[in-house]
């Protein structure tokens, strides 16, 4: 799916922006995850606390990696990916596991957050 896409999908789920790297993993950019880019650039958009932030995402590696190292909610969503939790030691992180986007949008309703 390409950033346009992804963009309006996200957009009918009721978001109000998508922050997105569009770089391969070989091109060494700030923004590609579990680098600090994109939250860089939604601090300078935005001006939030980490505190207030969630990151929802389908992978350990890069998503739930950065949620851990900004100390900001993750929200992983199982799409089929067979990564591990305890891989990365999250047994005393704030990591949430949902079954997919609306499940996570769902709890995050239900939660206030």
């Amino acid at each position: 799916m390409d950033y346009e896409d992804l963009k309006k999908s996200m957009v009918k789920l009721g978001f109000d922006d998508v922050f997105v790297c569009p770089h391969t993993e070989f091109e060494n950019c700030e923004c590609r995850k579990p680098k600090r880019g994109l939250i860089e650039q939604a601090h300078k958009k935005y001006n939030f606390s980490n505190e207030s932030a969630i990151i929802i995402g389908d992978s350990y590696k890069s998503d739930m990696r950065l949620a851990m190292k900004e100390s900001i909610l993750g929200i992983h969503v199982a799409t089929g990916r067979k990564e591990v939790r305890n891989d990365y030691h999250l047994d005393n992180i704030n990591i949430i596991e949902t079954k997919d986007i609306v499940s996570a949008c769902t709890w995050i309703i239900k939660n206030n957050c």
